[in-house]
């Protein structure tokens, strides 16, 4: 009611009772001295408004509040409580779950540690087994290479720069087909392809090689299929041996061969022709000459006879 009466006072247009007063004073009223009727009337009217309840709604609709709502304590006990006692279960849970989580966090940690030892100890065996294997593969007489999918050499042993007559560095990351010729090249690709296509390991594979000197090699050697731990392969891998000396042996019997055939049907010309075309073949020479050494001639230089002769 003050607020109400000092803004029609005033004529404040921009101010408004937006909610109840927090305290209020009880409200009163009086009557002209000597006007005990009337105030006793008065006092009868508001009782009966009070047992009646239409009292406070009108003070609460037209002068405020009637007076203060007397709260039960219980009631507050039972609200204080129950916050009590949310708060305690919160509090409990957070504490299991902390609990529950630093156990299952220290389980994961033994977990790693163990799995992280264990882990170390299989790259130390590995790199034991590596040592040990590359100590075995540069001890070894025969040549060992391995070679990505495109023919690659990644990894070789000092025999295999022997073999070709290179270094390591010149021979890291040499293709096939800079050391073999056409015909060669064609073999391996076909060998290669057939070890890829069936996985299956194969051995006794000859081809010759060309070495940095231009001199050629005949090797065998065995080719089997490289994977990575998932089992997609990744190259080639196996052992060379050095055949050179074998082949020529073998060409030198069969040339034996040859000429003892010819010996027995053939003119002594014809004979020693052959038997020249032998050597040459052997010796990779491209041309060659023989002569029939007279009884006076066995002191003659072979290189005036060479020069004598007719081409």
């Amino acid at each position: 009611m003050p607020a109400l009466y000092w803004i029609e006072k005033h004529g404040w247009k921009n101010l408004r009772i937006c909610s109840p007063p927090l305290l209020s004073a009880e409200n009163c009223y009086a009557v002209p001295r000597g006007n005990e009727n009337l105030l006793a009337r008065f006092s009868e009217g508001l009782a009966a408004l009070r047992g009646t309840g239409e009292y406070r709604k009108i003070q609460s609709r037209w002068l405020g509040p009637y007076e203060p709502i007397q709260q039960d304590i219980r009631l507050y006990v039972r609200y204080g409580a129950a916050a009590v006692l949310t708060l305690a279960l919160l509090l409990a849970g957070a504490l299991w779950w902390s609990r529950t989580l630093r156990r299952q966090v220290e389980q994961r940690t033994r977990e790693l540690t163990a799995e992280i030892e264990e882990r170390n100890r299989g790259e130390a065996a590995l790199r034991e087994s590596e040592q040990k294997h590359r100590s075995i593969l540069e001890g070894m007489q025969e040549s060992y290479y391995e070679v990505d999918l495109a023919g690659n050499l990644t990894f070789f042993n000092d025999a295999m720069c022997r073999l070709m007559g290179r270094s390591r560095e010149e021979l890291a990351g040499l293709n096939n087909r800079q050391y073999t010729d056409a015909e060669n090249a064609k073999k391996l690709f076909l060998a290669f392809n057939a070890v890829y296509r069936t996985g299956e390991s194969v051995r006794g594979i000859d081809w010759e090689v060309l070495r940095k000197d231009g001199t050629r090699r005949s090797i065998e050697a065995s080719v089997s299929l490289r994977r990575d731990f998932t089992g997609r392969p990744v190259g080639f891998q196996g052992v060379i041996q050095d055949i050179t000396d074998r082949k020529r042996v073998e060409r030198i019997l069969k040339a034996r061969v040859r000429i003892a055939e010819l010996s027995l049907t053939e003119s002594l010309d014809a004979l020693m022709q052959a038997a020249l075309d032998e050597v040459c073949a052997l010796t990779d020479s491209p041309i060659g000459f023989f002569h029939f050494v007279e009884a006076d001639e066995k002191a003659r230089d072979p290189q005036a006879v060479a020069r004598t002769e007719d081409p």
